[in-house]
């Protein structure tokens, strides 16, 4: 019979990735890493669960290995207070096996250089190194307030890009970039020259557009510049001016699964406008499934375990998607979606407005 092992429990519940093992007759037969670290989500953190290298031989493959470490992972997680499980997926099918759905792709933008001539030439930043991990920190803190999945950062380390720099408005840290550059070299002079932003933030228009300033600067060094990952920051797009020399590509990229349906509903950011709707959520796990009413006004909500008729019914998949505002959800459109079952269309409305479309990502790959 086989037997998952989590190596060291208190480093998952710390933060540090930890191998989860799959053994069957002394055989190791499949492999993952995980952590419970906190995410952002409607403007708090919360707790995931963030699993990653999942691999299993071929030869042990087609034997219910991976559902049980997962099933292992999902309990442990949430026994240890994570809320949600995050991965980044070779296959969205095969994870949705686990109750995983879509909560973020990833979009990467390229422009020319010389097509950021809206902004004028200007450099407000300064190298970066260790010693401004907490500018840098306290920046990305308030960047990810109401975008969704970014993960806490703790250090200079956290951070993307080969090279790092700085910007201070009124002595203030108000934004940071890390970018990497390559070029090839043809016959006597460099080509194919690109300026590639690994991750940014910042705290105001002010701030975006001295990005924008300072990579201007770059314009006779680099043809292109491209950014690696815009879908935290959709306001990179609402500055762009050029769309007819912009290329855009998108990839789905995060899958989610809820752990704790309580712990998230409780953490969204409700509207100030009165609201109500009972939820139902079917799911084997305990702390998931299940028939939630709630009642949300002013920005906050109650909730309460209910055997009522819900409004609205759910797989985890789905509930997970919609939670995290990864599409513009309304009782019209989410009837497309799979594990969607609309039956009060009242009660429904106020459980989708409570749930607006909001940007999420993440910079690094875990």
């Amino acid at each position: 019979m086989a037997e998952v092992l989590i190596d060291n429990i208190d480093d998952f519940k710390k933060g540090t990735y930890t191998e989860v093992k799959v053994k069957d007759g002394g055989a190791t037969v499949s492999t993952a890493v995980s952590r419970i670290i906190p995410t952002s989500f409607s403007g708090r953190d919360l707790p995931a669960l963030v699993i990653g290298a999942v691999s299993t031989p071929p030869e042990f493959r087609r034997k219910g290995y991976v559902r049980e470490m997962f099933e292992k992972m999902h309990n442990k997680g949430a026994e240890n207070g994570a809320a949600v499980a995050l991965i980044h997926t070779f296959s969205f099918a095969f994870y949705r096996k686990f109750g995983y759905e879509k909560v973020g792709n990833h979009l990467i933008i390229e422009t020319p250089s010389a097509k950021l001539d809206f902004v004028p030439y200007e450099n407000r930043f300064i190298p970066c190194g260790p010693d401004k991990a907490d500018d840098m920190i306290s920046i990305y803190d308030t960047f990810r307030k109401g975008r969704n999945l970014l993960v806490r950062r703790n250090g200079y380390a956290d951070f993307a890009g080969e090279k790092k720099y700085i910007c201070y408005i009124g002595g203030v840290p108000s934004a940071y970039i890390g970018f990497d550059t390559a070029a090839r070299f043809e016959i006597n002079r460099l080509v194919d020259t690109k300026l590639t932003v690994r991750e940014f933030a910042f705290v105001s228009k002010e701030a975006l557009l001295a990005i924008f300033s300072f990579l201007r600067m770059f314009e006779g060094e680099f043809e292109k510049i491209e950014f690696a990952n815009c879908a935290p920051a959709p306001e990179i797009d609402m500055v762009l001016r050029h769309y007819n020399h912009t290329t855009y590509r998108i990839a789905a990229d995060i899958e989610a699964r809820p752990l704790n349906t309580v712990m998230i509903l409780d953490a969204n950011a409700y509207p100030r406008q009165p609201g109500r709707f009972t939820l139902k959520i079917n799911d084997t796990l305990p702390e998931v499934g299940g028939v939630f009413d709630v009642s949300y006004g002013l920005g906050g909500c109650t909730i309460r375990k209910a055997d009522s008729e819900p409004d609205v019914e759910l797989t985890p998949g789905a509930f997970i998607r919609i939670v995290y505002g990864l599409d513009d959800s309304a009782p019209e459109y989410a009837a497309y979606m799979e594990g969607v079952n609309v039956i009060n269309e009242r009660g429904a409305a106020d459980f989708f407005r409570a749930f607006p479309k909001r940007p999420g990502g993440v910079f690094e790959h875990f």
